[in-house]
C-alpha cells in the first residue's frame, strides 16, 4: 500500500492504492447510487510538479487543476485532447524514448488536439505520478441497471468536466 500525501487526491474512504512500476492503481468498490452512476468518474490522472491533467476513461482530458490551489483551468488547451503517450528527451531536445498509451513517471506527457481540422501535439513538464482509477459499482437485485451512456456519460447533450473528487 502506497501513502498517498497528496490533499488534492485524497479521499474521504480508504481505498486500496497498489504500485506497478510507474503506475499506481486505486481500486474501490462503491455501491450503487444514484450519486455514484451520475456522471463518469476520473478513470486517470497524471501529475507534473504543478498539475493534474484529470482523464476520463478514453484518455481525453476533462480538467487540468492546479496542484497548490485545486482550482481547474477550465480555458487550458489541453482540455478536450486526447492523452497519446509520453517522451523523454536529451537536454538538447532529441527524442530519447516514447511511452504509449500512458508516459512513464520521469517522462512528459503527450496531448493531441485539433484546431482549425489540423492535429496539434504538445507537451507536459515531467510526470511525478500516474495514477488509473478503477471504480467497480456493486448492484443490489433492486437497483436499477444503468446503460453504458450512463457509465461513460457518452449519451449525455451536456459537457461534463471530471472535477472535485476522483470517485
Amino acid at each position: 500500500m502506497v501513502d498517498d500525501d497528496d490533499t488534492t487526491l485524497s479521499e474521504p474512504i480508504p481505498s486500496l492504492l497498489l504500485r506497478q512500476g510507474s503506475v499506481e492503481l486505486s481500486y474501490r468498490e462503491v455501491p450503487a447510487s444514484e450519486a455514484n452512476l451520475a456522471t463518469p468518474w476520473r478513470a486517470i490522472d497524471i501529475c507534473t510538479k504543478n498539475t493534474i491533467y484529470a482523464l476520463d476513461a478514453r484518455l481525453v482530458c476533462t480538467a487540468v487543476i492546479d496542484r497548490a490551489t485545486g482550482a481547474t483551468k477550465e480555458d487550458h488547451v489541453f482540455v478536450g485532447a486526447s492523452l497519446v503517450g509520453g517522451t523523454l528527451r536529451t537536454d538538447a531536445g532529441k527524442l530519447r524514448s516514447i511511452a504509449h498509451p500512458l508516459p512513464e513517471v520521469g517522462m512528459s506527457a503527450v496531448f493531441q488536439g485539433v484546431r482549425a481540422k489540423r492535429p496539434w501535439y504538445n507537451e507536459t513538464s515531467e510526470v511525478t505520478r500516474i495514477i488509473i482509477r478503477q471504480r467497480v459499482v456493486r448492484f443490489d437485485q433492486a437497483d436499477k441497471e444503468p446503460s453504458w451512456e450512463d457509465i461513460t456519460g457518452s449519451g449525455r447533450k451536456s459537457k461534463k468536466t471530471l472535477i472535485g473528487s476522483p470517485y
